[in-house]
């Protein structure tokens, strides 16, 4: 699979028991579509109080942006739909590309560990 964003080879790896592909030259993740509940779920179980730092920490770090999708440069590495930039779940300042046929979602680099707090 080629990376949307760099174009680089991903290969698939584990986390949390659920297989996702990472790209090697720029650390961006692609998650099939339910892949990413699968995450949020699976981090759950971990310590209550650690995570809620955690969250806390993050939602400090996130900058907040429109609401509308909006269209990228890059495209569905399953069906090279387009893909736009939104707000995971609605929450401000989480941004993931959406592929616009819901093959799933392309997360930069240090997204993947902000989708796996949002249960």
């Amino acid at each position: 699979m080629t990376c949307p964003a760099c174009r680089g080879d991903m290969r698939e790896v584990q986390v949390d028991g659920v297989t996702i592909d990472r790209c090697d030259r720029c650390g961006g993740v692609w998650l099939d579509a339910g892949e990413a509940e699968d995450l949020a779920k699976a981090s759950a179980g971990a310590g209550q109080d650690a995570l809620r730092r955690k969250k806390y920490d993050l939602l400090r770090q996130w900058k907040v942006a429109a609401s509308d999708p909006r269209p990228t440069d890059r495209t569905c590495p399953r069906c090279e739909a387009g893909l736009v930039r939104v707000n995971y779940k609605d929450v401000p300042g989480l941004h993931v590309d959406k592929c616009t046929a819901d093959c799933g979602l392309y997360l930069d680099q240090g997204e993947l560990q902000k989708v796996r707090l949002i249960a």
